[in-house]
């Protein structure tokens, strides 16, 4: 919430962050604290009146699905940190510009 607050203003001198930039960085930091989640949810073991830390994942019982969710964010958090990146180059923002649905 603070990092979509303060990223308004963040290029303010440039006319702020394009509109696709600023959804593209939701979206990461969606995808970030999404995989922190489950990562918290993996590690911590909640037994009758104890938390339980685990140190080591492979033992864990839902370890196969820890591992199927990191598989299955790993792509797009990839794509998504590319597409970041060449945001900033001036073609690339062009075309992308051009290409954007006139609704939005």
């Amino acid at each position: 919430m603070i990092d979509a607050y303060v990223e308004k203003d963040s290029r303010k001198f440039m006319g702020g962050l394009p509109r696709w930039e600023y959804i593209i960085h939701l979206l990461v930091n969606g995808f970030h604290f999404a995989s922190i989640a489950v990562f918290i949810v993996i590690k911590v073991d909640i037994n009758y009146n104890r938390i339980i830390l685990n140190s080591n994942f492979q033992q864990i019982e839902s370890f196969k699905f820890f591992n199927i969710i990191a598989l299955n964010l790993l792509p797009g958090a990839i794509i998504i940190s590319l597409l970041h990146i060449l945001v900033y180059n001036k073609q690339f923002n062009y075309y992308f510009n051009k290409i954007q649905l006139k609704c939005c």
